[in-house]
């Protein structure tokens, strides 16, 4: 078997794994509940952490992030986890970070400095308004159309605001901006409520 092959393989065994759902523990490395481009975008920044020599302490990822990769994620079969034949075999098995539009990452990756702490980022909302400000309202997760899952989004983000649950200053700049459909000043149920409405006028019309 060509070295090729072999890669081939061991790609179409992540992929194997990934859709049975075996070692998702392994793959969703941001421990949101997805495992998609930002968790490959989190494995790039770890691999940049290791071409520059820089350690966890010294990296923007959370320790928890940084060390599920070393610790875990192991998909070339060399035994060594975290290294750049386990990114290159993650990364075609999940998908490419950067098939995403820039600002997508750019939001992400200043969560990441703020949960990390390196910055502050408490007056972050003009930056964020720049990033969002040709994106349509309601938009929440930035895929290009105004559904159901953005009003899933609203709810979730108003269920953690209603119990005072501690946000970062990104988010709440995000959501405020891209959320508050009905300019209220607030993001709410309601929200969620006009960007369902949104959604059923555009597939009637659509």
């Amino acid at each position: 078997m060509s070295d090729n092959d072999a890669f081939i393989s061991l790609i179409n065994d992540g992929k194997t794994v990934l859709k049975g759902g075996l070692k998702n523990d392994m793959f969703d490395i941001n421990k949101d509940g997805e495992i998609n481009y930002l968790d490959t975008y989190v494995f790039e920044l770890y691999v940049d952490d290791l071409s520059a020599g820089r350690t966890a302490e010294e990296s923007i990822l959370p320790a928890d992030m940084w060390n599920l990769i070393d610790q875990n994620v192991e998909l070339d079969n060399d035994n060594i986890p975290g290294t750049f034949g386990d990114y290159m075999i993650y990364q075609c098995v999940v998908g490419l970070a950067h098939e995403q539009p820039q600002y997508k990452l750019d939001i992400y990756y200043l969560q990441l400095l703020e949960k990390k702490g390196l910055v502050d980022l408490s007056d972050i909302r003009p930056y964020i308004e720049k990033l969002c400000k040709d994106k349509e309202v309601g938009d929440v997760d930035f895929d290009g159309s105004v559904n159901a899952i953005d009003a899933s989004y609203v709810l979730s983000y108003y269920a953690e605001t209603a119990v005072n649950a501690e946000i970062s200053n990104v988010t709440v700049a995000h959501m405020e901006y891209m959320a508050d459909i009905n300019s209220d000043g607030a993001v709410n149920s309601v929200d969620a409520s006009e960007i369902l409405s949104t959604y059923a006028s555009n597939s009637v019309n659509g």
